[in-house]
């Protein structure tokens, strides 16, 4: 039964983290073989991530998840915020131009461009960054609502732009 995935997914919706993990966890746990597991892997990885919790535990969702098939972009996309997250910009970039590989991803693009900014390529940042504004113009809402640093503050704490 998808039951406990649907009622992960509801409790995500709902803002209710706590919930949607429980059902996350008993979900998976108890579908190692199901086809839908590395979608799983992802969601939880995202929901920890995004929320700043147990962010080991976060990469190993994407890792398993990127292993289990790393054909989807979203998998890599995920990954790449998770170890944005957890501050390490070589491994974030690396899972971000492999996700752009698979497809051209807006989030991802803009994901990149923080982690070159963060690596002290103001250059490639800010290219990158300007090319998923002009896809999506409110993306730096999108990520500020998703509770992520935007490229300003970033910039301004890597000293590679103005913070403007």
């Amino acid at each position: 039964s998808h039951l406990r995935s649907y009622m992960a997914e509801s409790y995500v919706r709902l803002d209710q983290t706590s919930q949607a993990l429980k059902q996350f966890d008993l979900w998976i746990s108890s579908h190692q073989k199901d086809a839908k597991l590395p979608s799983m892997l992802n969601d939880r990885c995202w929901l920890r991530m995004r929320m700043n919790l147990d962010l080991p535990l976060a990469l190993q969702d994407c890792k398993d998840a990127v292993d289990k098939d790393e054909d989807e972009a979203f998998y890599h996309d995920s990954l790449g915020w998770t170890y944005l997250r957890l501050n390490d910009a070589e491994h974030s970039k690396k899972a971000f131009d492999q996700a752009l590989k698979l497809k051209p991803l807006p989030l991802a693009t803009y994901g990149r461009g923080l982690a070159k900014l963060q690596l002290n390529d103001k250059v490639g940042g800010e290219a990158d960054l300007s090319a998923a504004r002009a896809i999506k113009p409110k993306i730096d809402e999108e990520v500020r609502a998703l509770g992520f640093k935007y490229a300003n503050e970033v910039s301004t704490q890597t000293g590679a732009g103005s913070g403007s």
